[in-house]
Order: structure tokens, then C-alpha cells, then sequence
């Protein structure tokens, strides 16, 4: 990335982040079965509030392993997702 930096994370895995509201990073090397992997998760302002986006694009070794990646990485969004709301909540009634 022209306007990203690496970053190591857990042991092996290499992270490329973009500044700005939104942090774009790929999976170089995991135990996981991917061939690939590309994520961005995005934060927008709307109205006194924020909607956060995190989507991500990945190809597995094999087709049939690609159903169960999906659950593993929505299980890994919505759990992240919900905690930093958590967060924020928290934060915010304070």
C-alpha cells in the first residue's frame, strides 16, 4: 500500500493498515486454511452517531473449507463489533 505501513501481529501474521477512518489489512500467513485475505473495517459518521462496516475478501485452499470460514469470520466481526459498542456505550454514559 502506497499510503499504509506493516505491522507484525501474533507471531507470524503481518498486518497493512491505512489511515483515515478506515483500516485495511491482509492475512499473510495464518493457520488458517486461506490462500488469500483482505479486510477493511470503516467507520462513517452519521447524524451524531457512527455505522462501523468490516467486510472482507478471502479465498480458501480448497472450496469445500470456504463455508466454514465464513462462520469463523462473521463469529470474529460480530464479536469484535459488538464489544467495541460495548465500549463505546460505556464511554459515553459516563
Amino acid at each position: 500500500m502506497q499510503d499504509g505501513r506493516r505491522r507484525e501481529a501474533r507471531g507470524a501474521d503481518s498486518l497493512a493498515l491505512r489511515s483515515r477512518r478506515s483500516n485495511t489489512y491482509e492475512i499473510v500467513d495464518s493457520p488458517l486454511p486461506l490462500r488469500s485475505y483482505r479486510s477493511t473495517l470503516a467507520v462513517h459518521g452519521h447524524d451524531g452517531h457512527s455505522h462501523v462496516r468490516w467486510e472482507a475478501e478471502f479465498e480458501a485452499f480448497q472450496p469445500e473449507q470456504e463455508r466454514e470460514l465464513v462462520e469463523v469470520f462473521t463469529g470474529i466481526y460480530r464479536d469484535g463489533l459488538s464489544s467495541l459498542r460495548e465500549r463505546l456505550e460505556r464511554v459515553a454514559a459516563a
